[in-house]
């Protein structure tokens, strides 16, 4: 009771960390979470005086002096975090129908996204806060990747066009997480979201009509891709701590791949310039896409800052 509203993270070895006097919470228990991520709105419920955030660092039962990447925190003192990590993503920038890299930097108080040309150059997108998810896709069916965000406090989409406009969008709730498919195989990727409480996916259209998946558990990080190349996206799931992908196949199976590090975020793209889709993953200790072709080759490409 006297915590109120609370989310503890459990960082593993021992550690976790208490975020307590809360006003709203965008996880539940069991969920995956990654740095960046929005897990919560500060407020004051429980044995509070006012809005404020009650943090703890916690090993092994014990509370220990507050440390953010290596810095002692020094109680009624103000710190400014500008170290969250990069958010891995992955599109055909140019239209020649194979996937290229990329990442979503956060920073202060904007988000970038840095874009890796087949030519080896760095292009630069600024969209979206640094509070925001990263979600890119064909939102107008011309053949290139556009920029895309999503809010978790407002469970908003924010899409960008390439005539420079934007679609904004409610859709899903504040704890589901985004994914970007072409659902009906019409040229044009559509939005969905994951909702870790029930593993269900929620696929939208351009009519905004919806359909739902059962698949993957509360710990699942969503993917969608055309995994067999007729054209419509389908979904999947990565599990890091078994390096483990679970695609949901058109005919009802289920096929898994293992791939990936521990550390490991998980990316999809069409790497050789097919229709289907091929997995990958962006190691956040190393900073290094591998991306998955066919006959279990692997192709390593660094990009991105690690964590």
């Amino acid at each position: 009771v006297g915590y109120g509203l609370h989310v503890v993270i459990d960082h593993g070895n021992g550690w976790t960390s208490m975020n307590a006097h809360l006003l709203k919470s965008f996880v539940v228990v069991g969920e995956r979470v990654d740095r960046g991520q929005t897990i919560a709105l500060l407020g004051d419920s429980g044995n509070s005086s006012g809005a404020h955030l009650h943090y703890e660092q916690v090993l092994d039962k014990t509370v220990q002096p507050a440390v953010f990447n290596g810095t002692p925190f020094v109680y009624n003192t103000s710190l400014s975090s500008r170290n969250c990590g990069d958010s891995p993503v992955a599109g055909d920038w140019n239209g020649d129908r194979s996937s290229d890299v990329g990442v979503f930097r956060r920073q202060a108080d904007t988000a970038v996204f840095r874009k890796l040309w087949p030519d080896g150059t760095t292009k630069l997108g600024p969209f979206g806060l640094p509070t925001d998810t990263p979600v890119v896709g064909d939102w107008d069916g011309d053949g290139q990747f556009n920029l895309g965000v999503w809010s978790s406090p407002s469970a908003t989409f924010t899409l960008k066009k390439a005539n420079g406009g934007e679609h904004v969008f409610a859709f899903g709730n504040s704890s589901d997480l985004p994914v970007a498919g072409d659902w009906n195989g019409d040229g044009r990727w559509d939005v969905g979201t994951f909702e870790p409480a029930t593993a269900t996916f929620f696929l939208r259209d351009a009519l905004g009509n919806v359909t739902t998946k059962a698949f993957g558990s509360v710990s699942s990080l969503p993917i969608a891709g055309d995994w067999d190349g007729d054209g419509r996206s389908n979904v999947g799931v990565y599990n890091p701590t078994t390096t483990t992908f679970r695609l949901a196949m058109p005919d009802g199976t289920t096929k898994t791949v293992v791939y990936g590090t521990p550390t490991s975020l998980p990316v999809v793209g069409s790497w050789s310039a097919g229709s289907v889709s091929k997995l990958g993953v962006w190691d956040t200790a190393t900073g290094v896409f591998s991306k998955r072709f066919s006959g279990k080759h692997t192709e390593k490409v660094r990009f991105g800052r690690s964590r």
